[in-house]
């Protein structure tokens, strides 16, 4: 079945700045990508070209998870045409906010360092819709800074969760700060929402242990951060993200993709 992709389309066309232009796709270690993306489950990966919207290098595990020929998949249509039609309008409007917040106010000239993730129903190989994480990283821009290669990793989370949170995160490489459950349908200022979803490498790293199941201690020894500062990051980070135990915390670091 194809979707009415027009609106998704337009939002991306409407991000670019004066021209696109064709740039080739740069030298990218897929395996160092690869160990900073979650895969608790079946997973693929595949590089977009912004430029023409064509798709490259998709991974033969694809095939296996649609039940689609790794040939018949030529552009970013033929992906999204497995999206559930009732999750497309929350896709468009989840693209439509991180492209607005990575313009302002985290700026252009950090867009290769932070990762996008969010979930989404894709159809699988089964016939049924099974809820996916989505996560991207872009890695060239052009001279006007538009977003012209990307990568991205798509892993099934159905036997982890079927509830869609409908939220975003924009995970910071290099030491950047990350921005966690943000509200796609939320109106509030853009400088407001990341101020609020603020959290430090300090606390990415006490959530990346928690998702690897990690005891408080372990955790502790870890980061080299005493047991007592330890108890109260957790409380804090339970309560920004109404999270009621380390059970809670570390199933929703899993399906929200921040590990």
């Amino acid at each position: 079945m194809s979707l009415d992709l027009t609106d998704m389309f337009s939002v991306w066309e409407k991000a670019v700045i004066g021209q696109k232009s064709d740039i080739p796709f740069p030298h990218f270690d897929i395996n160092k990508f690869k160990s900073l993306v979650f895969s608790k489950g079946p997973s693929y990966y595949y590089l977009i070209d912004f430029y023409d919207f064509s798709i490259n290098h998709l991974s033969p595990e694809f095939e296996k998870i649609h039940g689609l020929p790794v040939q018949q998949i030529k552009s970013i249509s033929d992906i999204l045409n497995l999206t559930h039609p009732e999750d497309m309008d929350f896709v468009k409007l989840a693209e439509e906010k991180v492209i607005s917040l990575l313009n302002h106010p985290i700026g252009l000239d950090f867009i290769t360092r932070y990762k996008v993730s969010y979930n989404f129903r894709y159809i699988t190989a089964s016939g049924n819709y099974e809820l996916f994480n989505h996560q991207a990283l872009v890695i060239a821009q052009d001279e006007n800074k538009n977003f012209i290669k990307s990568i991205n990793v798509h892993t099934n989370i159905d036997h982890i969760t079927k509830v869609n949170s409908h939220k975003i995160s924009l995970i910071g490489l290099d030491e950047l700060p990350s921005y966690l459950d943000i509200e796609v349908y939320d109106k509030t200022p853009q400088k407001t929402s990341l101020q609020s979803n603020h959290f430090t490498n300090q606390e990415m790293e006490v959530i990346k242990s928690v998702g690897e199941h990690l005891s408080m201690e372990d955790i502790s020894s870890k980061t080299g951060v005493s047991y007592k500062t330890m108890e109260m990051l957790f409380e804090n980070i339970l309560s920004r993200l109404n999270c009621k135990n380390l059970e809670e915390l570390s199933l929703k670091s899993l399906t929200e993709g921040w590990v």
